[in-house]
C-alpha cells in the first residue's frame, strides 16, 4: 500500500510541476503555444519513473489542467485534438521507453505524436491564420514545429549531458 501512495503522491507532484513549469515560457507564440521550462519531459516522468499506465493517466490529467487552466475552445474535436489527445499523447514516453530503453528517442517520439496532434488540429481548426501567399499546412507544420521541437530539441541537449540518464536512473530506482 505504501508503495501505491507513493506512487500516487510523486505522480501528482510531477503533474503540478509539469503545469507550473508550463507556465514558465521561454518563448511565446503570437497565436498560442510556447517553449516552456522542460514542461514536457517533466510530464513523461511517470511513465519512466513507475509504468506506462501511470504515465498516460498522469499526461491525461496534466491535458486537462491545460485545457482547463487556459485552454482556448473552438469546439469538441478541436479540444480533443488540441488538449486531451496532444498532451496525453506524452505519456506514450512510458511505453516507447520500455521498448527500447532509450530517454532521447522515447522522448522525442513522444513529442512528434503531440506535434502530429497539433498540426491536425492546427489545420482542420486555424488554417485561416496562415498568411495569404503560404500553404496552410505548410503554415501549420512550421508554426507549431517551431515551438514543440524547439522545446523537444533544447530538452533532447540536456538528456545529452553526462550524467542525466544516471541521476534519472538513481532516482528512478529511489522512489
Amino acid at each position: 500500500m505504501k508503495n501505491k501512495i507513493n506512487m500516487l503522491v510523486i505522480s501528482a507532484m510531477l503533474i503540478a510541476i509539469a503545469f507550473v513549469f508550463s507556465n514558465i515560457k521561454i518563448w511565446k507564440m503570437p497565436f498560442g503555444g510556447s517553449i516552456t521550462l522542460f514542461s514536457m519531459f517533466i510530464i513523461v516522468l511517470p511513465g519512466f519513473f513507475y509504468t506506462p499506465v501511470i504515465g498516460l493517466i498522469s499526461a491525461f490529467i496534466y491535458s486537462l489542467l491545460q485545457l482547463i487552466f487556459g485552454g482556448y475552445v473552438v469546439s469538441i474535436s478541436q479540444v480533443l485534438f488540441d488538449y486531451i489527445f496532444a498532451f496525453t499523447s506524452l505519456g506514450l514516453f512510458g511505453f516507447l521507453y520500455k521498448k527500447n530503453n532509450s530517454l532521447i528517442l522515447s522522448y522525442s517520439v513522444s513529442v512528434l505524436f503531440r506535434l502530429i496532434f497539433s498540426i491536425i488540429s492546427g489545420y482542420v481548426f486555424f488554417k485561416d491564420y496562415a498568411p495569404e501567399t503560404m500553404n496552410p499546412i505548410i503554415y501549420t507544420i512550421v508554426y507549431n514545429g517551431a515551438y514543440i521541437c524547439g522545446e523537444m530539441i533544447i530538452t533532447d541537449i540536456i538528456l545529452l549531458m553526462p550524467n542525466v540518464k544516471n541521476k534519472l536512473e538513481y532516482l528512478k530506482n529511489t522512489i
